[in-house]
């Protein structure tokens, strides 16, 4: 265990590299600068909580060590630019940076917390980075609420997570990658926001238990498979707004699409589409 006295204000360069048997950390409220390679290659030290007024970090300062700071601290941008990633309210998160400088666009990647209904902070921008799995096998999350803040769901970032059961996407979130929600198998009930133009394709694949979705009346694109083997739903009210949708967006399905009777561009779509193996119904007439 090591304690830096809060009258510390600089850690050396390697300071405590290769510190194999180091697991503890209390750092100085006042630490500034932490010097290149000073924590790395402690591989013992499982987490160190910093102060959020950290002006400088090193290269490679915490190699292999997850980093507690706040979002929006001095701390929590420095180490964003020695591409590090740090830890708030139960997720790993890093800022974009731009020749060198952390901007405000916030990237959460994975969520390691216990809790059973988790929110995404709302300061994040991107859920997911590259096709990483934010909830992952995480056994304790039941429920999700992702807030109007982000902008975009890459694409996995919630996918395969056998303990969820709803996922709530508030107004505001704009884009949802492939294979978002993919293979969630007792997801049951899903919130879409207002405004979404498009579910891509692979979106709810294999989300066998969902029961309870609504299509909001922005949606225009329908993408391939993206219902696809959702045995559960018992219906899907197809939006006015809906101007293509692919043949095998809903197979394996067992429920019934409903229609406007009134709008003969959902005729003309369904018909060009092709879908077969899907009762459809237009209301009304």
């Amino acid at each position: 265990q090591v304690v830096i006295p809060d009258s510390g204000e600089s850690i050396g360069n390697n300071a405590f590299w290769r510190c194999s048997n180091l697991s503890q950390v209390r750092m100085s409220v006042h630490a500034r600068r932490i010097g290149y390679g000073a924590f790395s290659e402690c591989y013992a030290l499982e987490r160190v909580a910093l102060p959020d007024c950290v002006e400088q970090i090193g290269h490679q300062a915490f190699s292999n060590v997850d980093v507690y700071c706040p979002i929006g601290s001095l701390t929590a941008k420095r180490l964003s630019e020695q591409n590090t990633d740090f830890h708030d309210e139960g997720f790993r998160l890093r800022y974009t940076v731009v020749d060198g400088i952390a901007t405000d666009e916030l990237t959460a990647d994975a969520y390691i917390g216990e809790e059973e209904e988790v929110t995404v902070p709302a300061q994040v921008s991107i859920l997911g980075s590259g096709n990483t799995y934010v909830l992952g096998q995480n056994s304790a999350v039941k429920k999700i609420t992702v807030p109007g803040g982000v902008r975009t769901i890459m694409p996995y970032a919630l996918a395969g997570t056998p303990s969820l059961t709803e996922i709530v996407l508030e107004d505001g979130v704009a884009e949802i990658g492939d294979h978002a929600l993919y293979s969630n198998e007792n997801l049951r009930r899903v919130v879409l926001p207002s405004g979404l133009k498009e579910i891509p394709e692979n979106c709810f694949y294999g989300c066998s238990s969902l029961s309870d979705l609504w299509i909001p009346g922005s949606v225009t694109t329908i993408g391939s498979y993206a219902f696809a083997s959702c045995r559960a739903l018992e219906q899907v009210v197809l939006p006015e707004s809906l101007e293509s949708i692919d043949y095998s967006a809903f197979q394996s399905c067992s429920g019934k699409l409903l229609c406007d009777s009134s709008a003969q561009r959902q005729r003309n779509i369904l018909h060009r589409s092709g879908i077969s193996g899907i009762e459809t119904e237009f209301r009304g007439g």
